[in-house]
């Protein structure tokens, strides 16, 4: 299941490090 990591992991990126 590497897409719904890969999928997470861009989620992650996304969001602002406030």
């Amino acid at each position: 299941l590497l897409f719904l990591l890969l999928l997470i992991l861009t989620r992650y990126q996304f969001k602002p490090q406030t």
